[in-house]
C-alpha cells in the first residue's frame, strides 16, 4: 500500500501536481441535502424510501452511509447523484467552476449527464466495466463523452490512474482476464478518469473477500489524501470507525450522524469552523 501512496503524491492532474501533506476543509458545505424524500409507487402502496433526510458533506469527508438492506442507502446515493428523482426536497451542490451552487435535480438530462461526469465518480458493486474493451479504454472513455479527449494525453492519464491503483499491467487485458479485486481497482480509476471532487461508492467491497476488501479500502483512504470527497454506502458495520464520519441510515430515516476515529473528530470540526459536532 505505501506504493500506492506514493504514487498518489506523484500523480499529476492537468499538469499540476497533488499534495498529499494536509487535508484542507472549507467551512461552507460541498453538498447540502435539505428534507430529502422519495416515495416509491409499488402494488401494494406508496413506499417510502427515503423519510425527508437532511445533511451537509463538507470537502475532504470519508462518509460512510451505513445501514442494513433495504434502509435507503442506495437511493440516498441515487439522489445526490441525480440517477433518479426525488420526490420532494433539495440537492445542492457547490459548483466547482465558482460559478455558484447547483440544484441537482433543476437540471435538464443533458446538463445533468455533463455535470455528473465532470463532478463525480462512481463505483458501482458490480464493477460496471464495459466488457468489450481493454481496462485501458474503460478509463479513457468518460474522458470522451466529457469532450475532454485528446489521442496522447488522455492514454497518458488513463495508464497515471492504473498506477495509481497498481494496474498498470493489465492495462490492455479485457476485464474478463483480471480478478474481481482487480476489476474493482480499475472502476476505481475509471470513476477518477476526469478528475471529481467526489466519488460515490455503492457498496464496492460487498462482492469481495476480505483481504481484496481491504486492499480496494485503502485506495478510498489514500484518495482522501488527495483531497477528494467520499460517499461509501455499505452495510458492514466494522468499517465505521475507519471513515471520518458515519451517517447511520434505517427505515429511510437518518438516525445517526457523527464523526468516528482520531482523524474524523478533528476533520469534522474543521469542516464546521471549530464548532462541536
Amino acid at each position: 500500500m505505501q506504493a500506492v501512496i506514493q504514487k498518489a503524491a506523484s500523480l499529476s492532474i492537468s499538469g499540476l501536481p497533488i499534495s498529499v501533506s494536509s487535508v484542507t476543509v472549507q467551512p461552507q458545505p460541498l453538498i447540502h441535502l435539505n428534507q430529502v424524500v422519495k416515495v416509491y409507487a409499488t402494488a401494494a402502496g406508496d413506499f417510502a424510501a427515503l423519510k425527508g433526510i437532511s445533511v451537509d458533506i463538507f470537502p475532504g469527508e470519508f462518509v460512510g452511509v451505513v445501514g442494513k438492506s433495504g434502509a435507503g442507502k442506495s437511493t440516498l446515493l441515487y439522489m445526490i447523484t441525480g440517477v433518479d428523482d426525488l420526490s420532494s426536497g433539495e440537492v445542492i451542490f457547490q459548483s466547482i467552476d465558482g460559478r455558484g451552487p447547483i440544484s441537482v435535480h433543476d437540471l435538464s438530462e443533458n446538463e445533468l449527464a455533463l455535470w455528473r461526469g465532470r463532478t463525480l465518480g462512481i463505483v458501482y458493486q458490480s464493477f460496471q466495466l464495459l466488457p468489450m474493451l481493454t481496462l485501458l479504454d474503460n478509463i479513457i472513455l468518460p474522458i470522451d463523452l466529457c469532450g475532454n479527449f485528446r489521442p496522447r494525453q488522455s492514454r497518458e492519464r488513463a495508464m497515471e490512474l492504473l498506477k495509481l491503483v497498481e494496474m498498470e499491467e493489465h492495462a490492455h487485458k479485457l476485464p474478463a482476464y483480471v480478478s474481481g479485486g482487480q476489476q474493482q481497482r480499475a472502476a476505481i480509476a475509471r470513476a477518477l478518469a476526469n478528475d471529481p471532487p467526489v466519488l460515490i461508492a455503492d457498496e464496492p467491497t460487498g462482492s469481495l473477500d476480505s483481504i481484496t476488501a481491504e486492499t480496494i479500502f485503502e485506495v478510498f483512504e489514500t484518495l482522501i489524501l488527495t483531497g477528494k470527497t467520499i460517499i461509501m454506502a455499505t452495510h458492514d458495520n466494522s468499517l465505521g470507525p475507519r471513515f471520518s464520519r458515519r451517517l447511520q441510515i434505517a427505515d429511510g430515516e437518518l438516525v445517526s450522524d457523527k464523526a468516528t476515529g482520531l482523524w474524523g473528530d478533528a476533520l469534522r470540526r474543521n469542516a464546521r469552523g471549530g464548532a462541536e459536532a
